[in-house]
């Protein structure tokens, strides 16, 4: 249309003056049509699109697999972004937000550049500033080993299967450290041998992401502080599956035991002997003596977990004392000797919000809240 009505209107008039139904508008003239097009059409877009790096920030220590996450903005449009690490093109995105999951394991440890790179309608290109980041991903295990250099992240990088009939997998000995399991199985022998092992008055250690299976007991940590157990599974321990406990060196202090899964252990799943515990969001299930244990602990959380299929869901053991056990509930099945199980001597513990197949046995010396107010349902 705007076509027509340009060469309509620049037309050099041949006999009357506008349309006449022998010579129409009259004769083209491209010369003038060609300067009024000119006229009429917009400016070039020349204008590249703004693009920045929201995520990670500068000089951020990152492992595994991170998000980088790029906002950009154009005066008429953004069609793709793309990112690229030490000047490599990894992927481009169209589709705000503009988001990459990017596995830091194919580069070195070490300083490593991200860029990205956006494009307009009109083929403009806005470059990002560099962030750099700080690729930390620690050391790489292969088989069993002794952990002993501190202030530094460990990572499996396969199966690992533990040849020797004695000693531990993963003997931690030093501070400050991570060992990352990456979701790979650690399996051993029986009954001799640990499958990770952390003792002598260690401090901030974080076990995580492993499937450990036929150890004497899975998980073995002692006068251990400020230190966390998370997002393993434990399975076919010929003793216990986690077991935080004082030792020689102190009791255990300020641990996190957190979204574990252990089962079928010949005896206890979680043995906690320890003050200020968290103990929440664990499976429990199909233990041979109780699902979670807490022996001579005190000041300490157990919520969220769910026992079921084990002798004892909980057992709360003498001496335990001013503990939270609320909202833990069992699998459908029950146990066979108790949902929630306080022993005779602990006193001070409050139940709070459990659900359970069987009750409370036996409801006696609980000091908070009385035993009077303690519902027969099966909930408390």
């Amino acid at each position: 249309t705007q076509v027509y009505y340009i060469i309509k209107y620049t037309a050099d008039d041949v006999k009357n003056t506008g349309f006449d139904v022998c010579n129409g508008w009259g004769i083209v003239n491209f010369y003038k049509a060609v300067l009024a097009a000119q006229d009429s059409l917009p400016e070039p877009d020349i204008i590249p699109p703004t693009v920045e790096i929201t995520q990670p920030l500068e000089n951020s220590i990152v492992s595994g697999v991170i998000d980088v996450i790029a906002s950009a903005t154009d005066n008429v449009r953004v069609v793709r972004v793309d990112l690229y690490v030490d000047g490599v093109f990894v992927s481009g995105d169209t589709v705000e937000p503009h988001e990459w999951p990017y596995d830091t394991t194919q580069l070195s440890n070490g300083m490593h550049t991200l860029q990205v790179k956006a494009y307009d309608f009109a083929g403009n290109v806005g470059t990002s500033e560099n962030v750099i980041v700080n690729v930390d991903n620690g050391i790489a295990l292969s088989s069993c080993a002794v952990i002993s250099e501190s202030n530094r992240r460990y990572r499996l990088i396969n199966d690992v299967y533990m040849e020797a009939t004695s000693g531990r997998c993963f003997d931690i000995r030093a501070d400050n450290i991570v060992l990352e399991g990456n979701g790979y199985k650690v399996t051993g022998k029986g009954r001799t041998t640990g499958g990770v092992a952390s003792s002598v008055a260690r401090n901030n250690i974080t076990i995580q992401n492993m499937k450990i299976s036929n150890f004497s007991v899975g998980i073995f940590m002692s006068s251990t502080n400020n230190s966390a157990i998370r997002n393993n599974t434990i399975t076919k321990s010929i003793n216990d599956g986690i077991v935080l406990i004082g030792g020689l060196y102190g009791r255990s202090y300020n641990n996190i035991i957190e979204n574990n899964n252990v089962s079928s252990t010949d005896h206890d799943g979680l043995l906690i002997n320890a003050y200020y515990s968290i103990v929440r969001n664990n499976i429990a299930n199909y233990n041979k003596n109780a699902g979670i244990i807490f022996y001579s602990s005190s000041y300490g959380s157990v919520s969220g977990n769910i026992a079921g299929g084990n002798k004892y869901g909980i057992y709360i053991s003498a001496p335990s004392s001013n503990n939270r056990i609320e909202n833990n509930r069992d699998n459908g099945i029950g146990n066979t000797a108790g949902g929630i199980y306080p022993a005779v001597a602990e006193r001070g513990n409050v139940y709070t919000g459990n659900n359970f197949v069987d009750i409370i046995l036996p409801i006696v010396t609980i000091l908070s809240p009385p035993a009077g107010d303690l519902p027969n349902s099966g909930s408390v």
